[in-house]
C-alpha cells in the first residue's frame, strides 16, 4: 500500500484475483478498482513488484509488465505491506525533481 492514511484510506496494488494484477484505492473503507491487467501468476513463485506514486500517477510493475492508473484523491500517507513472504525489500522516497 502507498499513501495509506490509516486502515480506511490508501492505494493498494499487487497480485489480484485469478490471473490479474491490480491497482486499487480505498477511501473511507470502500475499495475501488482503478486498473487491472492479465497476469498468469501462480502460488509459490517469486515475483518482483515495483509500486510508485508520483503526483496523481500510480505505477505497478510486476516482472517487467507495467500497469498505470491515475487518481488524485490521496496526496500523502504511509507505506504499508500486507501478509506475504518477502525477499529483498527496498523503499525509497523520491523528491519531486528526481527520477528513478
Amino acid at each position: 500500500a502507498l499513501r495509506a492514511q490509516g486502515a480506511r484510506r490508501g492505494y493498494y496494488a499487487g497480485l489480484y484475483g485469478a490471473g490479474c494484477a491490480a491497482i486499487m484505492v480505498m477511501h473511507e473503507g470502500e475499495m475501488r478498482l482503478l486498473a487491472q491487467m492479465p497476469l498468469d501468476w501462480v502460488l509459490d513463485r517469486e515475483y518482483t513488484l515495483h509500486l510508485r506514486a508520483q503526483g496523481d500517477r500510480l505505477t505497478l510493475t510486476v516482472d517487467g509488465k507495467t500497469l498505470e492508473a491515475t487518481d488524485g484523491s490521496l496526496a500523502y500517507g504511509m507505506f504499508a505491506m500486507g501478509r506475504a513472504d518477502f525477499g529483498d525489500l527496498t523503499i525509497r522516497e523520491f523528491t519531486s525533481d528526481e527520477e528513478e
